[in-house]
């Protein structure tokens, strides 16, 4: 997964992915936005943050989850399963803070009902474990404000190809059971603002086909009101992979996007799904591999961009698909980030290019897409990810661009200003995420490392602050996730790639 993703105020990303905590390269999940606004009544008062905001939460190899306090003491909670993806109860719901833990891929042969379970850990630190039905595949926690603020919707399946469904943990502790197809892949919940509010949609993947388990048919989505009413849509291709949803304060606020994850023609398409239960099938040049949602207070709110699954080596051209159905294709390349709201290139488009073998580029699209200009040029072969340094915190706008380097992994820090400096780590594999503005941490960046060159993964963990501070803790066990929790709404990892 990319980076990490906070429901209430950026992008909303996705990237085609079908089980566990995600994944893939250039996945920049971040989501959110404001409400709608419009009325003449006096606006709510924002809910008191969580009391552990700003603590950095890291699910490591030996099943365990590490959490750094902003006043950098820790805390180490054990469990009984690898932690996979993590998310965050928002500010305003009961529970506020408390981090849900899903499980991580079990190992062939090795506890396997280690994944019928979801871990949730206070903000005291206290662990308590949900039993579930089946293996978690995927989950989503809604928002505040919205219908059921504050629920997990976990993606069960009780074997491959079964029936599966998703179960609904309350703040409150009780749980719901709802039908979801076969093997529920992917779930959003519309935010709070949208006129779908709560709303949780989920992609089901579909059955493995005998021949190839890799390609699906049957593909199909499952559609939950906050009132418990459930609806089965079928897929414009044969299998659907992520989901992405238009935040609040957008033209097109609550609309779901769904990514094919087939390699047919008919799969190159993006389903929408509108709130007033319409849909819309949108022919694309190749099959959707990332999207990207322009955040509300931006130039181009609403409008969705989505890269294309590469051919001969080749990446497609970004297709730009406007909140009225307009379609824009924009230069080649994968993307990474839309700048936020209230950072001084709101709006603007972060693609990757690949120059040769061993170098890449990021270029900047300027809300029109009339102009590109050249970030950066990084020595690697791939660029993981770019995290955009959030409004409201110092350094609002830094790039921080992570790749490949010769010798390892490095991180490029690009200010608005322009020029920067570079961060080197060893080599392996790494994740970043900037924590959002409303914790005593804010603005600073936190790159997680895992070094596996020795034989036996360890791992470390870097901040870098705004002031160009930099301190690395280590080696520890190799960490797979990484969470910031947030001072208003749902936070999500960012899974080590």
């Amino acid at each position: 997964m990319g980076v990490a993703v906070v429901v209430a105020a950026g992008v909303v990303a996705a990237v085609v992915a079908t089980s566990g905590s995600g994944g893939g390269t250039g996945d920049v999940p971040k989501a959110g936005g404001r409400g709608a606004g419009g009325s003449a009544s006096a606006p709510a008062k924002a809910a008191a943050p969580p009391p552990n905001v700003g603590d950095v939460v890291v699910g490591s190899d030996d099943k365990s989850v590490t959490i750094t306090h902003p006043d950098g003491t820790t805390a180490t909670v054990r469990l009984s399963a690898w932690p996979g993806a993590m998310y965050t109860v928002p500010a305003g719901a009961r529970g506020a803070g408390t981090v849900y833990v899903l499980p991580g891929f079990a190992q062939p042969g090795i506890e396997p009902a280690d994944e019928h379970k979801v871990s949730r850990i206070t903000p005291a630190g206290e662990l308590a474990d949900i039993p579930m039905p089946g293996a978690v595949t995927t989950a989503a926690v809604a928002p505040a404000d919205a219908p059921g603020a504050g629920t997990l919707y976990a993606g069960v399946r009780p074997g491959p190809g079964e029936p599966g469904w998703i179960e609904a943990v309350g703040p409150d502790g009780t749980v719901r059971k709802y039908d979801a197809g076969v093997e529920p892949c992917s779930v959003v919940v519309a935010p709070a603002g949208a006129p779908n509010a709560g709303t949780v949609y989920v992609t089901n993947c579909g059955t493995p086909t005998v021949d190839h388990p890799e390609t699906r048919t049957g593909g199909s989505f499952t559609v939950i009101t906050p009132q418990g009413t459930v609806r089965q849509l079928p897929a414009a291709g044969q299998s659907v992979g992520a989901l992405v949803v238009a935040p609040a304060g957008t033209p097109n606020a609550g609309t779901v996007y769904a990514l094919l994850t087939g390699e047919e023609t008919a799969d190159r398409v993006m389903t929408v799904l509108r709130p007033d239960g319409t849909t819309a099938t949108v022919p694309l040049p190749a099959a959707p591999l990332l999207a990207l949602v322009a955040p509300a207070g931006t130039p181009d709110a609403g409008t969705v961009y989505v890269s294309g699954t590469p051919s001969a080596g080749s990446a497609p051209p970004v297709v730009a698909y406007g909140p009225t159905g307009k379609i824009r294709t924009l230069v080649a390349g994968y993307v990474k980030a839309v700048a936020p709201a209230g950072t001084p290139a709101a709006g603007t488009l972060y693609v990757e290019q690949n120059v040769d073998a061993t170098h890449d580029k990021l270029v900047a699209v300027a809300p029109s897409g009339a102009t590109q200009t050249l970030i950066a040029q990084v020595d690697g072969v791939d660029t993981l990810e770019v995290e955009v340094a959030p409004a409201g915190t110092p350094g609002a706008g830094t790039l921080y661009v992570v790749a490949y380097a010769a010798n390892g992994m490095r991180v490029h820090v690009i200010p608005p200003s322009g020029g920067g400096s570079v961060v080197d780590l060893p080599d392996g594999k790494t994740g970043i995420t900037v924590a959002p503005a409303g914790g005593p941490n804010a603005g600073w960046a936190y790159v997680v490392n895992v070094n596996g060159d020795t034989g036996a993964e360890r791992g470390s963990l870097t901040v870098i602050t705004p002031a160009g501070g930099i301190t690395t803790t280590g080696p520890g066990v190799a960490p797979d996730d990484v969470l910031i929790v947030p001072a208003a709404g749902v936070g999500v990892s960012d899974q080590v790639l």
